[in-house]
């Protein structure tokens, strides 16, 4: 998986993502963030919190909400686009 800042304002970073097949991953715990993804292209299986697995394609998005555990699994080579900001409490 590669990383790459796209823009930082002072409350949200604007994250892309390239996934490749490599089995099953997990996000790091968040207890601060939100995190809002979209699927430019690829497929993948997410897994948030105690939800059953969706499976997801190009044009599907997902939210992880602070301090929810994300499992995913890279279906093909995928680009995700994500939005991380502070959570509103």
């Amino acid at each position: 998986m590669s990383e790459r800042l796209m823009a930082r304002a002072s409350q949200v970073e604007l994250r892309l993502c390239e996934l490749d097949p490599a089995g099953e991953a997990d996000m790091p715990l968040d207890d601060d963030h939100d995190r809002v993804a979209y699927v430019q292209h690829g497929a993948i299986i997410v897994a948030i919190g105690d939800e059953p697995p969706a499976e997801l394609h190009s044009g599907d998005s997902y939210v992880v909400p602070a301090g929810e555990r994300c499992v995913f699994e890279v279906l093909e080579p995928a680009t995700v686009v994500e939005a991380i900001g502070p959570v509103q409490r």
